[in-house]
């Protein structure tokens, strides 16, 4: 072959490799995309919203409402090992330590999803409301387990639309035990160790539907407004309701099933935790921008703790540290995608330190295994996690959440 046809014929080889690396840019950078796979994040939290630990093998485990799953955060390393498909929008989690096995409420397919702590994998879906929710507004929503049968209570809160059922689980089977009618759209749930009963808050009706063991209701006691979050308070055996709409708690006795006091708060009280480090009830209202300690002995307001929040509404959940022996509030700053604080309260009732959080930060849980608590940021798609010294110890997730969600309450 002669030097000028080998160089055209090199010529025209160059020409279609190129002709063909151009309409292929997927092999241009094989070093690049394997970069990025490299870098995608192998678990990702995606609207977190429940949370629940699991002492049989220290695990935290978080629903994500956007990306139908829930993640398991190990306490020790404080890294997420798995990712478990489950139903449609996962809300709120909780542990049954009768089966150890882990509840998840698909708010979106009205079903309920059992976890196995042991390989984490689903070992049961069970079908709690024909109804399917409107607007994407809950179904199956608050949990609760009652050691008294050994059964998981779920709430039917489908909002506008209205529903008017308890479920209760039985957690051998994984079977629905009983369906109990209650007044309308129950929200949240407390179980009284007392005397063996759940307390719905039923949200449209204005009352608290008492359920006996033998899943019957054996009490419905009026309260003001909209009740939405419910305590238990085992220094006076007292159930506190919190009702939206009336800037009112309500007190009721589990002896008697009667409302024995009605006190009056701020704007829009909420959660309702009992404190032991100094015997009181604190509910947070969410609309005045404070928490109200409420002494157990006089069921009155204790004093008033301004949250400082610059936007509204302001504290929401609280959880107890038994370790550092503190109160954890946390702070949504106007539901949005700011980051924000948790403030720390101590037995005095100062607030002694604000722990900044991702976005909306909701729901925590205490782990006794590392003693750390884990906050929820549900606009940000992380967990905070904050040591007995309050310090952050590490930020689980995004800070960066996808635009245009629609923001849950």
């Amino acid at each position: 072959m002669s030097k000028t046809l080998s160089v055209a014929v090199s010529i025209i080889i160059i020409a279609i490799v190129s002709t063909l690396t151009l309409a292929t840019p997927q092999l241009r950078h094989p070093t690049l995309l394997s970069d990025l796979a490299a870098r995608a994040p192998k678990h990702a939290l995606s609207e977190p919203f429940g949370i629940a630990f699991d002492p049989t093998n220290n695990n935290v485990y978080v629903a994500n409402y956007e990306s139908n799953t829930v993640s398991v955060i190990d306490g020790r390393s404080n890294r997420i090992t798995h990712t478990i498909p489950v139903g449609v929008n996962p809300n709120q989690v909780a542990h049954d330590p009768a089966n150890q096995e882990i509840y998840v409420s698909d708010s979106g397919s009205t079903t309920v999803s059992a976890i196995s702590s042991t390989d984490n994998k689903v070992v049961a879906t069970i079908a709690t409301d024909p109804v399917t929710p409107s607007s994407g507004e809950y179904g199956p929503f608050w949990l609760a387990f009652n050691p008294t049968n050994n059964e998981m209570y779920v709430t039917n809160y489908n909002f506008p639309s209205p529903s008017d059922t308890v479920v209760a689980i039985n957690g051998t089977t994984n079977t629905v035990a009983a369906t109990i009618l209650v007044g309308q759209n129950p929200i949240r749930l407390a179980y009284d160790p007392s005397n063996g009963c759940i307390y719905a808050a039923d949200y449209s009706s204005g009352q608290i539907s008492v359920i006996s063991p033998s899943n019957r209701v054996v009490a419905t006691i009026s309260v003001p407004g909209s009740p939405d979050f419910v305590g238990y308070d085992p220094e006076n055996t007292e159930i506190y309701v919190a009702s939206n709409n009336s800037n009112q708690v309500t007190v009721i006795s589990s002896t008697t099933n009667t409302v024995v006091a009605t006190i009056n708060t701020g704007g829009n009280p909420y959660g309702a935790t009992y404190y032991p480090a100094n015997g009181e009830m604190f509910v947070s209202a969410t609309m005045s921008d404070a928490i109200y300690p409420i002494n157990s002995t006089t069921n009155t307001v204790a004093t008033t703790i301004p949250a400082n929040n610059p936007r509204l509404p302001g504290p929401y959940t609280l959880t107890y540290d038994p370790a550092n022996g503190y109160l954890y509030v946390s702070n949504t700053n106007d539901n949005n995608f700011s980051p924000s604080t948790v403030s720390v309260i101590n037995a005095t009732n100062a607030i002694i330190a604000n722990v900044p959080t991702g976005a909306k930060p909701d729901q925590s849980i205490y782990d006794p295994a590392n003693n750390n608590l884990y906050v929820v940021n549900q606009n940000s798609d992380s967990v905070t996690i904050i040591d007995p010294g309050n310090s952050i110890v590490a930020t689980i997730g995004t800070s960066t959440p996808p635009p245009n969600r629609h923001v849950h309450s």
